[in-house]
């Protein structure tokens, strides 16, 4: 084989866990986390400064923020030597469960797509190249290496696509990372069809796989993925051998490289440079507050100055800031609430936990801190929308006293309220980063108004979500049986009645919209509106426009989000606001045609300040499809979902999940145990990867690759040749393998 081939085989591989030839990696996308040493897992990490979480900064609306956002984490990069920051997540929030979604925008594709955009912009323009992730449907941890995603055509181009669509066309990433899971029945990282579907877009950078999410590399490389991460996985000599059995051309070879070299000089300009860190601290929390939500007020917000207040729960000293796993960032310092207050002088009463000794009588206002359990990246997803038991015991038993309650809610996402209507008021202040605590006392005090609005809906209970009961159910299969009825566009489409809607969010002054019109543009629907803040102070408006088409001829939701922008006023004052409403909310997918299409008719433009608060409506007639087309028929997903309707709207029969056996390098780890060396592997696994039990024994038996240096894809392949026949050639194929190391 030619020595110029072998180089460019090469190119496919990672040198090691975080390089490729110069290029440095880190992950994100909250902050750098750059690990130190060689560490299985999530190893310790340098310090570096830990921004609010995207699931947070989302409830802010404000894509400049997440533009100030990018070029702010684009410095840091700099400052570290880091050429490409593995961020930001767009995944659609399928369910409040997943184990991921603090790292991830919203359930709404459209405002995940803009976000994601504008972050994208402030990175790449100062040099810092971004990977969009995680390419696609990639919804849940559970089994995260082995799952079958298993979406119909449309949910997948207008929900779990569009996302990606959006942040490609407008922001222009110059990686998309590809995802541990399969999309109907192909691994994500071998999906050829995902990516020429990027391709499309006018995607022009390379395809990334995440850390150990290759399947095959040769399928891969031939799908179209450009690098396997993270390395020394010894991926270079199956395509070696693939090429001289002609299973790898030399065009297709000469395509990847030339991928690969334009994307590696790209980021050869990059220089180091240091940054500004009273700068970075102030964006943190002016990103805090800006996201913090008000949920719930009596009038008890915000805080007299001379108020008597007493707090408990544990999170008022160690915040719930950030999520577990690739995302987690070691700061160096944060604040907590009980520290701003004591900067300030400010008296007040403290426990942990509901304390009868503690009189509550004299004070004016009882704040209690609750928490859900963290949130992270180890193959797990959230149990329950329950808070624990003594969290809501703690709110029962204060408002038993009669005390004025106010909740602050630190968790990744939704939680149930089973005390909602006896508290005084609720703030959710998510996974705020590390000035929380000054940004949080900041609101409570009324130094500024909140302005931070739910982008996902707060639903009663865990059994209403549209997926509950074919979210984790398969380890092998994940079946996204509610289609296009997901999140707000399915609670909003039935009445199902929820404790939040989507947009939700109030404040200390009150705004006020008029004179809606709209103009049809090239690019879409320009729409026009005034708004004025009528309250006495200073505050920030978010104005939301949606679209529906009552009288469509195919199944749609009720709703959907098409634009929207985030406005700062002052008291009395009133400003005229322009908004660019996007076509893709006009649009449904044609699974016949294969593109998006516009169906003819009358579409309502509604504005407001949430989902449940529209003000403002006019109507708009467009041309397009007279005969439109959908598999999905009328009230689809209304109620639990069947076998027959699922496969109907698949347009096939639901594939198997498939038999256990036999033994690929796909099958999972725990699987081995049903026999003596597959108990041996388990067993070992175990001792030496402790931490991460669930996500390793769920995944893959290629993961070996990883776990363990003395494996390469022959060791893989000869683990499952033994299990599959248990022959002592296969046995002494494997010693040997592992013997080369």
């Amino acid at each position: 084989m030619r020595k110029e081939i072998q180089e460019k085989l090469r190119l496919f591989e990672g040198d090691t866990k975080w390089r490729k030839d110069t290029l440095v990696f880190s992950d994100g996308p909250n902050g750098l986390r750059i690990e130190e040493g060689k560490h299985l897992g999530f190893g310790q990490s340098r310090q570096a400064n830990m921004f609010p979480t995207a699931s947070c900064v989302s409830c802010s609306f404000d894509q400049d923020l997440l533009y100030e956002y990018g070029k702010l984490l684009a410095e840091e990069c700099r400052s570290e030597g880091v050429d490409v920051l593995l961020g930001p997540g767009v995944n659609h929030k399928r369910s409040p469960l997943g184990g991921r979604n603090f790292e991830y925008y919203s359930e709404d594709p459209l405002l995940s797509g803009k976000l994601a955009a504008a972050y994208i912009k402030g990175l790449q323009e100062q040099g810092i190249a971004v990977s969009l992730k995680h390419f696609a449907v990639n919804s849940r941890e559970y089994s995260r290496q082995i799952y079958d995603a298993v979406v119909d055509e449309r949910a997948l181009h207008e929900i779990y696509l569009r996302p990606f669509e959006i942040a490609v066309k407008e922001g222009k990433p110059k990686t998309i990372m590809c995802a541990y899971n399969k999309v109907n029945g192909v691994y994500a990282c071998e999906n050829k069809k995902l990516m020429d579907t990027a391709r499309s877009w006018g995607f022009d950078g390379i395809f990334i796989s995440d850390w150990e999410a290759v399947s095959n590399p040769v399928h891969s490389y031939n799908a179209g993925l450009g690098l396997e991460m993270p390395g020394h996985s010894g991926s270079h000599v199956l395509l070696e051998k693939a090429y001289e059995a002609g299973q790898i051309s030399d065009e297709i070879i000469a395509k990847r490289s030339q991928e690969m070299n334009s994307f590696m000089q790209w980021c050869s300009h990059s220089g180091r440079r240091g940054f500004n860190q009273i700068e970075h601290l102030n964006f943190i929390q002016k990103a805090a507050e800006e996201s913090i939500v008000l949920l719930k007020n009596d009038g008890i917000l915000p805080l007299d100055q001379k108020a008597r207040i007493a707090v408990y729960g544990d999170k008022a000293i160690h915040p719930l800031m950030q999520g577990r796993g690739s995302s987690k960032v070691n700061t160096p310092e944060y604040d907590w609430f009980l520290q701003a207050l004591d900067e300030r002088k400010i008296h007040y009463a403290y426990a942990s936990g509901f304390n009868r000794g503690m009189e509550l009588e004299g004070y004016d206002a009882v704040i209690a801190f609750i928490s859900d359990k963290e949130e992270g990246e180890e193959g797990r997803d959230r149990k329950s929308l329950a808070l624990k038991e003594e969290d809501d015991q703690l709110i029962e038993r204060l408002v038993e006293t009669n005390a004025k309650v106010i909740v602050v809610i630190q968790s990744p996402g939704p939680i149930e309220m089973p005390w909602l209507d006896q508290v005084s008021a609720v703030i959710y202040e998510g996974m705020a980063g590390q000035r929380s605590g000054t940004a949080l006392y900041r609101i409570l005090s009324g130094e500024i108004s909140p302005s931070g609005h739910l982008s996902e809906t707060w639903p009663k209970k865990q059994e209403d979500v549209p997926c509950a009961a074919y979210f984790d159910n398969d380890r092998r299969q994940m079946q996204v049986r509610e289609s296009i009825f997901t999140g707000y566009r399915y609670y909003d489409t039935y009445h199902v009645p929820v404790n939040f809607c989507f947009g939700y969010g109030l404040s200390y002054t009150d705004f006020a919209m008029q004179d809606l019109s709209v103009q049809k543009k090239e690019d879409g629907i320009l729409a026009r509106l005034k708004v004025r803040n009528t309250g006495s102070r200073e505050g920030r408006c978010l104005v939301q426009m949606y679209v529906s088409m009552p009288q469509s001829r195919i199944a749609r939701t009720a709703h959907a989000l098409a634009g929207f922008a985030s406005v700062s006023l002052k008291a009395e004052e009133e400003k005229e606001v322009s908004v660019m409403l996007h076509s893709s909310a006009f649009a449904y997918y044609d699974v016949q045609q294969k593109k998006d299409c516009i169906e003819a008719g009358v579409y309502q433009i509604e504005a407001g300040f949430s989902l449940d608060d529209l003000l403002l409506k006019t109507e708009i007639t467009l041309a397009g499809e007279e005969h439109p087309y959908t598999d999905i028929p009328m009230n689809y997903g209304m109620h639990e979902v069947s076998d027959e309707d699922f496969a109907g709207v698949l347009g096939h029969e639901i594939p198997s999940s498939g038999p256990l056996q036999p033994f690929t390098p796909d099958s999972a780890i725990s699987d081995l145990q049903e026999k003596v060396l597959g108990r041996m592997i388990v067993s070992a696994i175990r001792l030496k990867q402790k931490s991460y039990d669930a996500d390793v024994l769920d995944g893959p038996i290629r993961q070996l690759l990883w776990i363990d240096d003395r494996f390469d894809w022959t060791s893989v392949a000869a683990v499952c040749d033994y299990m599959n026949r248990h022959r002592m050639k296969e046995l002494r194929k494997l010693l040997m393998s592992m013997k080369k190391k």
